[in-house]
């Protein structure tokens, strides 16, 4: 998740190369930081550690939603593969 900051993007208006960290940062916000954030988010840890989150997760089936983002970072990896 990290080197998405760093990962200078092109700027197809443009047709140049972005390399400032600030507009590379900021376009991350913008796009796939929340997918990355919450496949990486560790909920395990939390459920544990609290009893009444615990049931507020099953109500909510926090486990399937963290397939479905699952399942968006792996659209995310295809696309940068093609």
């Amino acid at each position: 998740m990290l080197f998405c900051f760093f990962t200078s993007y092109k700027d197809e208006l443009r047709q140049i190369e972005i390399t400032s960290h600030k507009l590379i940062a900021k376009r991350y916000f913008m796009s796939w930081f929340a997918v990355d954030f919450f496949s990486i988010f560790p909920f395990d840890l939390v459920v544990e550690g609290n009893g009444n989150f615990h049931d507020l997760v099953r109500v909510a089936r926090i486990g399937k939603m963290y397939k479905v983002i699952r399942l968006l970072r792996l659209v995310k990896l295809l696309k940068l593969v093609k």
